[in-house]
């Protein structure tokens, strides 16, 4: 169905604000995105999920409708393939750059609470109202950790870089990532811990 589509009367219509436009685009690439992920997923002995890895598929195929320009003598078809296998190789850095760091470092989450360190991932949230939480570490450690491991791929390696007291802009230079992905992850953390730490 979605075969014949033509691209760039669908690039076309994205510029003129048609979703309907991009969603065929979508549909068109998925069994391209699915092929990729597929042989990563081959590649890397099944480490990941391979919806994680299609999602990651999808994220570079908008990147490169987003960018795409036909002045530059390239297919839009190369240049999808180029953004969708970057973003999952991208992906896939992240992963062992994160496994590389904790390897060379003693530093993880069995860590003792550094509140200063984590003041501002968890600032405006109940901790600091219950004495309980404040003062017993181990029992806000934990949580934490119960909290990471809530969190999807990337939102818990950009969590545990933050927590390790890495800084935004090391945290996209490691996970190869714009600081935008950062700040945008660090503030999704922060909403869903207020929630998590006041249904405790």
């Amino acid at each position: 169905m979605y075969k014949n589509v033509n691209d760039y009367e669908q690039l076309y219509l994205v510029s003129e604000n048609d979703d309907y436009a991009k969603e065929r685009l979508f549909n068109k690439y998925k069994p391209i995105i699915i092929s990729i992920a597929k042989k990563y997923l081959t590649y890397t002995n099944n480490r990941f999920d391979i919806e994680d890895l299609i999602q990651e598929g999808y994220i570079g195929l908008n990147k490169a409708i987003s960018s795409f320009d036909e002045h530059e003598g390239v297919l839009f078809y190369t240049f999808s393939l180029v953004c969708i296998e970057r973003q999952i190789k991208a992906y896939y850095r992240s992963y062992n750059a994160l496994k590389n760091y904790y390897i060379n470092n003693s530093c993880s989450l069995d860590m003792e609470i550094d509140n200063m360190l984590l003041g501002d991932i968890i600032e405006d949230t109940n901790i600091d109202s219950d004495p309980a939480l404040t003062y017993d570490n181990r029992y806000l450690q934990e949580r934490i950790i119960a909290f990471k491991n809530s969190l999807d791929f990337r939102h818990s390696l950009v969590f545990e870089l933050r927590y390790n007291g890495f800084k935004y802009r090391e945290i996209s230079e490691l996970l190869d990532i714009p600081i935008s992905i950062v700040d945008n992850c660090i503030h999704f953390c922060k909403e869903k811990l207020k929630i998590f730490m006041n249904n405790l």
